[in-house]
């Protein structure tokens, strides 16, 4: 294995996972965090008094570059669980693609246990383990994001 990020941590901050967070929401909470963090540690480099901690090298972990084949799911062989983590783990890229009846749509937004309003507009499916996924928002191929109600009625 390659030698990632190998230096002395010179600062670092801890935050909490929400269990509905999405890679984007996390993505942006972090870039906030780390701007937070960059001026201080900058200041203390520059005046000589900043500390340093070694990394403790068994604790890193690394994660392969994901595919576009990493976001295909198959209801009938995955839980509402599986593809609803999948969904927001994998927004924006490389996305999670379904097959619903004929076609084949991206999947934008899904919710496991859907408010009244949620339950309304979303299309409901049928996942392994008889397990319910509601799709809130999707993508059909050529057309704009629309809900899972407007996928059904054929908008």
């Amino acid at each position: 294995m390659a030698d990632f990020d190998k230096g002395p941590i010179l600062a670092q901050a801890r935050t909490s996972i929400d269990p509905r967070e999405t890679a984007t929401s996390l993505h942006d909470r972090l870039a906030v965090l780390g701007g937070q963090l960059l001026a201080p540690t900058l200041k203390d480099l520059a005046a000589g008094t900043a500390t340093e901690a070694e990394q403790d090298d068994t604790l890193a972990t690394t994660c392969r570059k994901f595919t576009r084949t990493d976001g295909t799911v198959d209801p009938s062989m995955m839980t509402a669980e599986e593809i609803d983590r999948r969904v927001r783990a994998l927004l924006p890229w490389p996305g999670v693609t379904c097959p619903i009846g004929e076609t084949t749509v991206k999947i934008l937004a899904t919710t496991l246990e859907p408010t009244e309003q949620e339950l309304q507009d979303a299309l409901t499916l049928p996942c392994a383990n008889q397990t319910t996924l509601h799709i809130t928002k999707l993508l059909p191929p050529g057309k704009s994001p629309m809900t899972g109600a407007e996928f059904e009625r054929g908008i």
